[in-house]
């Protein structure tokens, strides 16, 4: 959980201060709305797990994760680009129930491994399937959720008889890993494309798959495009 704490406490100083305003603005989440995720995912991460019986779930890495991605499917709205993050989800979450099944948490060195090699994994999966930045913000988030639930579903019945634990055994840290990877990937294989376009065809930033424009305009063109037929 450390490791998600990191990022996430570098994350809110860049969102806090407006380094990350633009950002924000583009995905269509005012820059305090960001913010308070941010502080959510923290403070989820923080608070004592509940616990029931055999049953257990740590906020941070479970329940605020699937609040997030409900909030990005409905930010899409119907469309083909909720289809596309709907595939992401599923792919995110069957790559994070195998990099679980290969690399076993069963120790602390482990554990952190299994997080960093399922959080890329999963980051990677879901900018790659989804090609924006909702859909795979949806898919780092929504996978995780979905596949740690998988998981633990796998060990209660098939592994060791445990009890269900959601959010815990790292899955905080891929989480978070996943989704900053996952945008970041985003942007820059974006630059690169608007740097090295062949044919006009991409633009610095754009999506993949183009849906959704206004999504995409800064403040200059938000005027330009509303200016009297110049």
């Amino acid at each position: 959980m450390t490791i998600g704490l990191i990022i996430l406490g570098v994350v809110a100083v860049a969102v806090f201060f407006g380094a990350a305003e633009r950002f924000f603005r583009r995905i269509g989440i005012p820059n305090w709305s960001a913010f308070l995720l941010v502080l959510a995912l923290v403070a989820g991460a923080v608070v004592p797990e509940i616990t029931a019986g055999g049953f257990s779930m740590n906020l941070g890495g479970f329940a605020v994760p699937a609040v997030i991605a409900v909030i990005c499917a409905f930010m899409i709205g119907w469309d083909g680009e909720l289809f596309r993050g709907g595939i992401a989800v599923l792919a995110a979450a069957s790559v994070y129930v195998a990099t679980r099944m290969l690399i076993m948490p069963d120790s602390a060195a482990m554990t952190v491994t299994a997080s960093a090699v399922g959080g890329f994994l999963v980051g990677a999966v879901s900018y790659l399937i989804s090609g924006s930045r909702l859909g795979t913000a949806m898919a780092a988030t929504g996978g995780t959720v979905i596949g740690d639930l998988a998981v633990s579903v796998i060990y209660r019945f098939f592994i060791d008889g445990s009890g269900v634990s959601l959010g815990t055994r790292g899955a905080f840290d891929s989480m978070v890993i996943a989704l900053v990877f996952g945008l970041l990937l985003y942007e820059i294989i974006g630059g690169i494309r608007g740097a090295y376009k062949t044919d006009g065809a991409f633009e610095a930033g754009e999506e993949l798959f183009p849906a959704k424009e206004s999504r995409d305009f800064d403040e200059e063109n938000f005027e330009d495009w509303f200016d009297d037929g110049e």
